[in-house]
């Protein structure tokens, strides 16, 4: 059966994973060099309601009469957060079916909004894509909204970290030349230790996924990490090709 918002999949821990974009392709607040979904055609910081939640719940209900995913992922073709009503959406879906776990993915930049921090701490699990703490990078690799505020980020992040109880995991991406610095290693080192996630992917996108061609970096830049962090009390992977 063909879906508007949702895709059935299959993750590495061979777990079923319903993946639910509600936003119209691609709306985001970030352009990344590396986003596999391309350029971003709609560059907004605007939170909207792009779609009723009653028109993608009623494809969610279709797939669970089916079979119940192990997670169910909120991903939005773009930054789910800018979709105005995600909070009624996770609502909506934990009533449904309390089996599933509900996974948001974001890129942190509402994070520092109260009313935003607990619609989200509903998820099951909260991953949080962040590349970089210095904000020269950030505009190089991330291209984000000029409403866009680093320092709100980390706020934000640091704020949800000290209340959420579910599954906080970070991701950091990583492109030669655009951020791979021993500052912005240093830095992230000392923000993960405030955090304190339960775990960490860094590494680079592989070429053929990500939308524009790029170096893999140095395997000095990754011995260098890998030093940096290897007292993190937390489980840390290296994705490095």
């Amino acid at each position: 059966m063909d879906f508007k918002f949702c895709r059935l999949v299959e993750n590495p821990n061979k777990e079923r994973v319903l993946i639910v974009d509600f936003n119209p392709q691609k709306t985001c607040n970030f352009n990344c060099m590396y986003c596999q979904l391309g350029p971003t055609t709609n560059l907004t910081n605007e939170r909207q309601l792009f779609f009723p939640v009653k028109e993608i719940l009623e494809e969610i209900k279709q797939v669970f009469e089916e079979e119940v995913p192990d997670i169910t992922v909120l991903k939005g073709k773009g930054e789910p957060s800018l979709y105005s009503e995600l909070g009624k959406l996770i609502d909506e879906i934990r009533d449904l079916n309390s089996k599933t776990k509900i996974k948001v993915v974001t890129n942190g930049t509402f994070l520092h909004d109260r009313k935003l921090r607990r619609e989200i701490s509903k998820s099951h699990i909260i991953q949080l894509n962040i590349d970089t703490v210095v904000p020269e990078e950030a505009e190089k690799i991330n291209r984000h909204h000029k409403g866009v505020k680093l320092d709100y980020i980390l706020e934000g992040a640091l704020s949800l970290a000290l209340k959420y109880e579910g599954q906080f995991n970070v991701s950091v991406n990583i492109l030669e030349g655009v951020n791979d610095s021993l500052e912005n290693i240093d830095k992230m080192w000392r923000l993960l230790q405030r955090l304190q996630p339960n775990s960490v992917k860094i590494g680079e996108i592989e070429p053929y996924k990500a939308s524009e061609e790029h170096e893999n970096v140095s395997p000095e830049f990754v011995r260098m990490t890998k030093n940096i962090w290897k007292d993190l009390p937390f489980n840390v992977q290296y994705n490095f090709q």
